[in-house]
């Protein structure tokens, strides 16, 4: 055991680490701040691991937020859609390809969607999209209800609604 003989004055300005949860769904303004490529886990492939400081958006300025994009992997789908990402954020931050340093990332506003889908084991996990600050995200088509023609007979589940 460890005598802790702390003034409380000593933490006055110190506030609590942040809680580490999801990031609200919805439209942020981001910068990446740190990069660096790592091995995976599994030790057969290679991630670019991202933190983004929030610029704004729905959470307070300052918040954090990390990714790790698959640049190396022997599953195709998962290094294709590490690639895709690493090509939408250097496109949103002005490179038509992505650059030979990840550092010429840094420090440049990107406009990053956050979505939320429940994963296998039934957790919620986020799904950030990346673009430029100029682009509007492309939003799914909503599909617009079908008229029924003048004169129709109604539907089966209709036709006792009054």
């Amino acid at each position: 055991m460890a005598k802790l003989n702390f003034d409380a004055n000593a933490f006055d300005g110190v506030e609590a680490p942040q809680e580490n949860t999801l990031l609200p769904a919805g439209e942020y303004t981001m910068q990446i701040v740190q990069s660096d490529l790592r091995p995976t886990k599994a030790g057969t492939g290679q991630y670019l691991w991202l933190e983004f400081d929030v610029v704004s958006g729905p959470c307070a300025p300052g918040r954090k937020f990390w990714d790790r994009l698959n640049i190396e992997n022997p599953n195709d789908q998962a290094k294709k859609i590490g690639l895709f990402q690493l090509l939408a954020i250097s496109k949103a931050v002005g490179f038509a390809f992505p650059p030979p340093d990840s550092q010429e990332l840094h420090f440049k506003p990107v406009k990053v969607v956050i979505k939320h889908k429940e994963n296998k084991q039934g957790a919620l996990e986020t799904r950030p999209s990346y673009y430029g600050l100029t682009e509007t995200p492309k939003a799914a088509p909503a599909a617009a209800p079908a008229a029924a023609p003048a004169g129709a007979a109604p539907k089966p589940w209709e036709r006792h609604k009054k």
